[in-house]
């Protein structure tokens, strides 16, 4: 142990206690049920469309579909990812043999936003290490130990998947910054997408715009 830097233990411990937070959220996805009202909105909304394939009646403004209401203003991408995983938990019930009764109802659709909590690590890890290379590694596991994120997550709402969004476009925005006089296409392609995905999850994602805004003007004139 003593000829191991000093650093290089806290950091085993740092990431050992991420690798343990995402997993037990993949746990939990498949150990509890559902549970919170927004949560079982979402994913009645999304059964529907999986039922009638259809996005007619989205977001549900008024009782048409045997009487179910939605009540929010959100756009449709968070409830499509959640119509594709419940599509392919139908496959592994059909086709799964013995496999397919082993998941649990909304199995599947609870892994959503397990998915994009890693996502958001990755991101920041990978940007947080570009100028010291334990900052990323430090906030990581800091944004896991927030109770409201952890909690949000914890129960599969859609605050981790709006969220991973908006960390997506503010990086990307600020890599395009970071050179003005000659733009990183790919970047700029990659901020808008992340952007506009933003606002396609989550009525709050609008926020994204007059937040970008400055902050490209402010990075870029530096």
């Amino acid at each position: 142990l003593d000829d191991i830097p000093i650093l290089i233990l806290p950091l085993l411990i740092l990431i050992a206690s991420t690798l343990y937070a995402v997993g037990s959220l993949v746990f939990l996805s498949f150990a509890i049920p559902l549970s919170g009202n927004d949560v079982e909105l979402y994913a009645s909304a999304a059964r529907i469309i999986a039922d009638t394939r259809s996005m007619v009646e989205y977001p549900f403004p008024s009782t048409g579909s045997g009487g179910f209401f939605g009540g929010w203003t959100h756009g449709a991408g968070y409830i499509t990812l959640l119509v594709l995983a419940d599509w392919i938990q139908r496959f592994f019930f059909q086709v799964g043999g013995d496999l397919g009764p082993m998941l649990p109802p909304a199995g599947i659709m609870k892994l959503v936003s397990v998915y994009f909590v890693g996502a958001t690590l990755v991101l920041l890890i990978v940007f947080g290490s570009r100028e010291r290379p334990l900052a990323g590694w430090l906030a990581a596991p800091l944004l896991l130990a927030t109770p409201l994120y952890f909690g949000s997550a914890a129960v599969f709402h859609i605050d981790p998947i709006r969220l991973a969004a908006f960390a997506a476009g503010i990086l990307a925005l600020q890599m395009a910054a970071e050179r003005p006089g000659t733009p990183d296409i790919s970047a700029t392609t990659i901020a808008g997408l992340a952007i506009g995905a933003a606002m396609y999850t989550h009525s709050i994602g609008f926020l994204l715009l007059p937040i970008c805004i400055p902050l490209y003007l402010i990075v870029a004139r530096q």
